[in-house]
């Protein structure tokens, strides 16, 4: 009993050092990553002074900056920091990249904070305020709707989206601008209507994960070298992002996209979401234009044409690239 009691607690010893060593990486991940906010060369000084890990003596500071908070401030401080003022600071900073997706995100976040404001303020607040740990449970919520590992408000999003527009009566149509062209080349009416309809065997974006998260990037390409007229190369149509799949369904991804010449390539860029820096490249499927008579269905291998896959650096034994996507095109007269 005694040999078998030692060895529970050698294996226990054993489990928690793996974990406290995890820890320990994603600190040290972050403060490599954000040297600035996390003033990692203050700690890395402090290290040297003391011989203690800089990861462990951040914690140990975040950790007592976090319990002044609690005690100085209390729950509701903490709610309105974690709940306002952080999405506020990262809103700020979506209103000034040159992406949309984040708009999208912050503004869903900023929807449903509203509508719970609203709902707590002059409806059902006393209900919520009796459940216990009401406080805590509030501010789980709104870093779930805003968290980058979550992103919460992003799913919300696509999952109102097909019935809000639906209740809006929406239709999504393409009105060509007065100044298209280059050198007096105008849409005649000629439109591709593109959908993709989903994907399967895609790859992994990450070496720590199986899955992705897709999403698809269309444009239409000149041929043969030529410029590109009016809107080839720029105008770009996104689908909606399936999150933690290889074989995702984007449901409703349908765009009607102007034809102004008839030798182009559509070309579908799949990319995988990252939630920290920059979305991983995966590859992308490219069916020419002029060969199709009225309609196209089928699935399309992806390629790599530029070799720029994310994936690549991953494996260095990977030599072809993986994973279809299924589109259904056709081409209408207007």
């Amino acid at each position: 009993a005694a040999a078998a009691a030692a060895a529970a607690a050698v294996a226990m010893a054993s489990t928690m050092e793996e974990r406290l060593q995890r820890v320990q990486t994603s600190i040290d991940s972050l403060m490599a990553r954000r040297r600035g906010i996390c003033q990692t060369d203050l700690f890395e000084q402090a290290e040297a002074a003391t011989s203690v890990a800089k990861e462990w003596l951040f914690a140990g500071v975040v950790a007592v900056l976090a319990l002044l908070v609690v005690l100085i401030g209390g729950t509701d401080f903490i709610t309105k920091v974690l709940g306002f003022a952080y999405p506020a600071y990262r809103s700020f900073q979506a209103i000034e990249s040159k992406t949309m997706d984040d708009d999208k995100q912050w503004l869903t976040y900023w929807i449903v904070f509203g509508v719970w404001n609203l709902l707590e303020a002059h409806l059902i607040g006393p209900l919520l305020r009796s459940i216990p740990f009401y406080g805590f449970l509030k501010v789980l919520g709104f870093a779930w709707l805003y968290h980058s590992q979550t992103r919460g408000a992003e799913m919300l999003y696509e999952l109102a989206r097909p019935h809000v527009l639906a209740l809006m009566q929406v239709e999504l149509k393409y009105v060509p601008p007065k100044d298209a062209g280059d050198g007096g080349d105008a849409p005649k009416g000629d439109v591709l209507i593109a959908k993709v309809l989903s994907g399967r065997d895609l790859p992994a974006g990450h070496k720590d994960t199986e899955t992705c998260s897709p999403y698809c990037v269309l444009k239409l390409l000149p041929q043969g070298g030529r410029k590109a007229v009016g809107l080839e190369g720029s105008a770009a149509y996104k689908t909606s992002t399936c999150f933690r799949t290889a074989d995702p369904l984007w449901t409703g991804a349908q765009f009607v996209i102007p034809l102004e010449r008839d030798d182009v390539t559509l070309d579908v860029a799949i990319m995988d979401k990252n939630n920290i820096g920059n979305d991983h490249y995966l590859g992308s499927v490219r069916v020419d234009i002029s060969a199709i008579d009225g309609s196209f269905r089928d699935w399309v291998k992806l390629e790599d044409p530029d070799a720029m896959a994310t994936w690549r650096s991953l494996d260095d034994g990977v030599k072809d690239v993986v994973g279809e996507v299924q589109l259904d095109l056709e081409r209408k007269t207007m």
